[in-house]
């Protein structure tokens, strides 16, 4: 079975397209891990470009199946800057990303043709020059076994490329195995067969 992953970027990257009718838009791509690294990354950016009339933004944070996103126009038209930015993100399958596009007025009105593409466009060009890595999607779970059984679990683990990440020694034993999530259901039912059950999941 083919372990599952997601797509993320490496490192910060920023990305100053040609002047449409005057207005400047500099595009932001930054790795971000929740809701607090958004806050943080995105009030250094307004710090930083103070002086600009809007900073537009989009992020997903989470695995595939299990994203969180979220996107603002901040005073552009509706739906004019913030969801054609997340647009693209999300066509791109990266997560755990935030894109800013900062926009320095030039005068000239775009309308919402010319901003849906100018955002569209900053947020294109930016994605374009990313590090990407690929992050395993991973989950774990508790076993109990008896200490005959030590050397078998460990070889099982070996078969899935799982890992102890905490290992117990009382009466019996207590790991905690961590493994791709998509192993897990396959490593569940081998665990059982065999071991005739003397292993419990908890």
């Amino acid at each position: 079975m083919k372990k599952q992953i997601y797509k993320t970027i490496s490192k910060s990257f920023d990305y100053e397209i040609d002047k449409i009718k005057g207005s400047r838009f500099i595009a932001y791509a930054i790795p971000i891990k929740d809701e607090d690294d958004f806050k943080l990354e995105l009030n250094k950016i307004r710090k930083k470009y103070h002086d600009a009339r809007h900073h537009c933004y989009a992020y997903i944070i989470g695995d595939n199946d299990n994203a969180n996103f979220k996107y603002s126009d901040d005073g552009e038209p509706s739906k004019t800057a913030g969801l054609p930015i997340y647009n693209v993100l999300k066509g791109s399958g990266l997560r755990d990303i935030l894109v800013v596009v900062i926009r320095y007025f030039g005068g000239t009105k775009l309308g919402t043709g010319g901003l849906v593409k100018a955002y569209t466009l900053g947020a294109q060009a930016v994605l374009e020059y990313l590090d990407i890595v690929e992050i395993e999607i991973k989950t774990s779970i508790k076993v109990k076994f008896s200490y005959d059984l030590t050397k078998q679990i460990y070889h099982l683990m070996s078969n899935y490329d799982a890992k102890a990440e905490n290992e117990e020694y009382g009466n019996d034993v207590l790991f905690t195995i961590n493994m791709n999530i998509a192993f897990i259901d396959d490593f569940k039912a081998e665990l059982i067969e065999k071991t005739d059950g003397k292993a419990v999941i908890i």
